[in-house]
């Protein structure tokens, strides 16, 4: 693994305007089109329960993700038919969890650690339960870094919590 895209990383919740739209212009830069169509619906009607957070390398945005109540995964295709996932996301809702989304790192940053960053630094002090979908590309990533399948499906849904979370 690279490690030279760890160094200067840095997180800025509810970011302004500027870095906000640098991440949403940057999924789209990148050809994650529903992506960019999540982020703006959710920035949209639903900012007040989401905290989006922008990854910054020095002072460049280089990725971001969004934590929210809006249960955005629920409505996402691939489980607008799937019963079972929508009862197993509303099973972690009732339980707590806040839905995770968008997670990205541009490109050009991916398989340097980054992401493993993220999942330890930004919340290792935070005291969150988060679920996801995830596509089998990202899989690895999650598993390594402590996520668990909660349910199996085309787009597995994790959950994360902080190692030194305890309920």
């Amino acid at each position: 693994m690279d490690n030279s895209g760890i160094s200067g990383i840095s997180f800025q919740e509810n970011p302004d305007s500027s870095d906000f739209w640098n991440y949403f212009f940057l999924v789209i830069r990148e050809f994650r089109l529903s992506w960019a169509f999540y982020i703006f619906i959710i920035r949209l009607f639903w900012s007040d329960v989401t905290t989006f957070v922008v990854i910054k390398r020095g002072g460049d945005v280089i990725g971001g993700f969004g934590l929210t109540q809006f249960p955005i995964a629920k409505y996402k295709p691939h489980n607008w038919f799937n019963a079972n996932a929508r009862a197993k996301i509303d099973e972690l809702r009732s339980a707590g969890y806040l839905g995770g989304c968008c997670f990205f790192i541009a490109e050009k940053f991916r398989s340097r650690g980054i992401g493993t960053q993220v999942l330890f630094s930004y919340f290792k002090d935070k005291p969150l339960k988060i679920y996801f979908t995830s596509s089998r590309g990202a899989r690895s990533l999650y598993l390594r870094n402590g996520a668990k399948v909660f349910y199996p499906s085309t787009y597995d849904i994790f959950t994360f919590e902080n190692p030194s979370y305890e309920s």
